[in-house]
């Protein structure tokens, strides 16, 4: 999405002076009660670098736009914080900006960042995961239920063959193994990369359910990441899991084509995750 500021001008050839953001710039979760939230950091990502301009509106006055490309990986409403820039000796404060970020494919034609407002007024019913979750939820338990059928079909069908090998497995080795097994059947050199990514993710929460003793299953990227802080989990491990979930549902639901270098990178994180949050093994002699 573009983020723009804008600020009238007196003339064509008057200039001002505005420090960009680079690399992230910080933002603000707007949450159900409508206060600001503060405690979990979050960024927009800048995309394209900052970019200024002078045009002239219709009414023959001028105005300075500057723009940045950015996105947020994750969905809610953010708020985009104060810009401040100098012009002509004086300091002046362009206000927050508050935008709805979401799963769905970008619409070119709508602009949520030209408000002129402070708050943009949101819409009654606003959408949420959760609750489409809710009320499509055959969507994907039915998938949901045939993967696991075959993943259990599987693993007995390795049980039979390797019975004391896999009885020795911890959870830790289980959940590696199936990574391992998914990583080589490169699902995505064949056009299946929805599929590889549906697993990854099924393969990583089937492990939080067993390593936490609590389904995460059925819980958006958000919801998990608040059942673990209560678990007790550092923020950085919550921010890779929510990275890992959000590269999974951009992939699923707004059709995101990452290269196999990104591709891989998420099942390395997969197994960082699986790695940091083990207990400790030792092994018998």
């Amino acid at each position: 999405m573009d983020y723009v500021i804008r600020f009238p001008l007196a003339g064509p050839k008057d200039t001002l002076s505005y420090e960009a953001e680079r690399g992230t710039i910080a933002a603000k979760q707007k949450l159900d009660n409508s206060v600001l939230g503060s405690q979990t950091p979050f960024s927009f990502e800048i995309t394209k670098g900052f970019h200024d301009t002078v045009v002239q509106t219709q009414n023959n006055k001028y105005e300075w736009v500057g723009k940045y490309t950015v996105t947020m990986w994750d969905t809610g409403y953010f708020m985009f914080p104060p810009a401040s820039l100098r012009y002509r000796d004086s300091t002046f404060e362009i206000p927050p900006k508050l935008v709805y970020v979401s799963m769905d494919a970008y619409d070119p034609n709508v602009d949520p960042l030209e408000v002129t407002e402070l708050f943009a007024e949101l819409p009654d019913e606003p959408f949420s995961l959760g609750r489409f979750l809710k009320n499509n939820w055959y969507w994907f338990v039915i998938p949901l239920v045939l993967f696991l059928a075959w993943f259990i079909r599987r693993q007995l069908k390795i049980s039979r063959s390797r019975p004391k090998l896999q009885k020795e497995m911890s959870l830790r080795q289980r959940t590696l193994f199936a990574i391992d097994a998914l990583e080589k059947r490169k699902l995505w050199e064949s056009g299946r990369l929805k599929e590889h990514f549906t697993e990854l993710s099924a393969i990583l929460r089937m492990y939080l359910t067993s390593r936490y003793n609590e389904s995460f299953l059925e819980k958006t990227s958000m919801e998990a990441a608040e059942s673990l802080r209560r678990q007790g989990l550092e923020g950085e491990v919550i921010d890779t899991i929510r990275f890992i979930f959000s590269n999974a549902d951009m992939v699923k639901f707004a059709k995101s084509q990452p290269d196999e270098s990104e591709i891989l990178k998420v099942t390395v994180l997969a197994r960082q995750i699986i790695a940091e949050t083990s207990p400790i093994e030792f092994e018998n002699d």
